[in-house]
């Protein structure tokens, strides 16, 4: 076909086919549109790190997405047509559109119940890392408790509770005068080997940033400081740069190590997780809403740690140089460290791997499964289902059954309650149906029920009539 022919044909100018002839335009692929904020390399690194966080249990939201991308925008000081540098819905969905691998999926608002988690969502938990350190051959980071580490957050308040007051008869008024700020707390993170070993703690002052020497902290601890007074994600990796990582070289842990961490979102970012993947650093996300079954800090240590800082604080308070006086920052890390260099730590951490099946390594024989709000009110409503029916026959149930399903959801009461159940609309439905029950046994006593049979000479079960009187309207033919 001629170059006049064609231009007509498919109404592409003439000078446009002579420019492709003779070789005048290179033959790669052309992007209609401005170019893009970010470089091609630099949104492929998004998308590798968005596939690479949802391989360790992490879900990267939108606000996550945009969060980091401001964040590389203002570390350059680069032009952007973004308010404030942080990018919108438009740029949010176009990088969407041009990269298909993260497909858009929309949050579904569901009831609290359903998000409890259960014993299934555990061990499919179990199976997923397993396979993942599988595929990355490195499934021998199990069988080491030195490379096995979970960390988290802890506040320590400056006033706990004074606790009971013995008093006399008659004396009401057994108040404890608090001095200075009845709320004020400290924010920490700690680390922990499942080994037993403790990594150098950071705190989190709030405001400002007081000089080390001044707080008498020890020297291989980190200070930190943030508006809010909590660990935030600039604080987090700083820590595990400067301290996580460098304790790990200090003490000679082979490398890769595995970190289990909550889905919190300063562990999130991009800064971090590339640190961690240059680093040979697993951070790998818990089960969500699993911080009690799960979570070694959660599960054996910061309880006690809170109840031996409890202690201190009122050791401190009762001392005669000291006696009512106020904690103060200067004060807090001395105290602190008293209480962290408990020896009996080591085994409460030691146990808190172990509970959690996380070292050594099963989900079968460690995990306390019943602390799966899930399951045990699944159960319970199973029950619940087959003895709360509007139908009552003493031959099936007896008294004690309702005695002892009270006893039995009373005993679980706080956790029905954190799983949003309201324990005393159950407990006053067993309440109803047991004295439904004590009604129609004194019925049985006290009305016998005469029975008529319409016809004498077949005597056939099915014809029988009970009299319709109020004292038989407990009853039913079901009960026959």
């Amino acid at each position: 076909m001629k170059i006049r022919e064609a231009s007509k044909k498919y109404a592409v100018p003439r000078s446009t086919l002579q420019d492709r002839l003779h070789g005048r335009v290179p033959e790669k692929p052309r992007r209609m549109g401005p170019d893009t904020i970010l470089s091609t390399e630099e949104e492929k690194k998004l998308v590798d790190w968005i596939i690479s966080m949802r391989k360790c249990g992490f879900s990267i939201k939108k606000d996550d997405l945009l969060d980091t991308v401001h964040a590389i925008i203002k570390g350059d000081g680069r032009k952007n047509p973004f308010k404030n540098g942080r990018p919108g819905n438009k740029w949010y969905h176009l990088f969407l559109k041009r990269n298909p691998l993260l497909p858009h999926r929309s949050r579904e608002g569901i009831s609290r119940r359903r998000t409890v988690i259960t014993k299934e969502s555990i061990e499919k938990w179990f199976v997923t890392l397993q396979e993942y350190l599988k595929q990355q051959g490195i499934e021998d980071i199990l069988d080491d408790p030195t490379r096995i580490l979970n960390g988290d957050e802890i506040s320590f308040v400056f006033y706990p509770t004074t606790g009971d007051v013995i008093a006399s008869q008659g004396y009401k008024n057994v108040n404890e005068a608090q001095t200075g700020k009845e709320k004020e707390a400290i924010t920490i993170l700690l680390f922990f080997s499942a080994n037993g070993e403790m990594l150098p703690p950071s705190v989190v002052f709030p405001y400002v940033w007081p000089k080390k020497d001044v707080l008498s902290m020890p020297k291989d601890w980190f200070l930190g400081k943030s508006d809010s007074g909590r660990m935030e994600s600039d604080l987090f990796y700083d820590y595990i740069v400067k301290g996580l990582d460098n304790w790990l070289l200090q003490q000679k842990t082979k490398k890769p190590v595995v970190i289990f961490v909550d889905g919190r979102r300063s562990h999130l970012t991009m800064k971090v997780s590339q640190y961690c993947s240059d680093n040979q650093i697993i951070l790998y996300a818990l089960p969500p809403n699993s911080a009690y079954i799960m979570q070694p800090v959660d599960v054996g240590v910061f309880k006690p740690l809170k109840s031996e800082w409890t202690n201190m604080l009122r050791k401190w308070r009762a001392h005669s140089k000291t006696v009512n006086s106020a904690l103060i920052k200067s004060s807090f890390c001395a105290l602190l460290n008293k209480v962290l260099n408990n020896k009996k730590l080591d085994e409460s951490i030691k146990n808190g791997f172990q509970e959690c099946g996380l070292y050594p390594f099963c989900s079968d024989n460690n995990v306390d499964y019943t602390k799966c709000d899930q399951d045990t009110l699944d159960n319970l409503l199973d029950e619940t289902q087959n003895v709360f029916v509007p139908k009552i026959c003493p031959e099936e149930f007896q008294l004690s059954d309702f005695d002892s399903a009270t006893k039995v959801i009373t005993n679980i009461r706080q956790n029905l309650e954190n799983s949003g159940v309201d324990v005393s609309v159950v407990l006053g439905e067993i309440e109803k149906q047991r004295l439904m029950l004590n009604e129609s046994l004194h019925t049985v006593d006290e009305f016998p029920i005469s029975i008529k049979l319409e016809n004498d000479d077949n005597n056939d079960i099915d014809n029988l009539v009970i009299p319709d009187s109020d004292e038989n309207k407990l009853w039913n033919s079901d009960c026959f």
